[in-house]
């Protein structure tokens, strides 16, 4: 079991990671993305090692996958990037 960060198309820093252990080099990851029920499947490797886990390298994922994690992805950063007291845009013009 391990608790996922920094999550972009092309990999995941997962933190209490169990594995790899040892001459590892391959490793199965299934999550799902906040507010989904999706169960995305992808293979990665560690490319990575820190105090409190690995930065993994998605190595094989279906394309659907990718593009569920591209979207999540894009709708945080616009999240973040909006002020907390802005309207949000309806996509009208006045």
């Amino acid at each position: 079991m391990a608790r996922a960060r920094d999550l972009s198309v092309e990999g995941i820093y997962l933190t209490q990671l169990i594995e790899p252990s040892g001459s590892e080099s391959c490793i199965g990851i299934q999550f799902q993305l906040p507010g989904s029920d999706e169960v995305i499947y992808a293979e990665g490797i560690a490319v990575r090692e820190g105090e409190q886990g690995h930065g993994i390298l998605f190595t094989s994922m279906q394309q659907a996958h990718r593009r569920l994690i591209q979207d999540y992805v894009h709708r945080e950063l616009s999240a973040c990037a909006r002020p907390a007291d802005a309207e949000p845009v309806s996509g009208k013009a006045n």
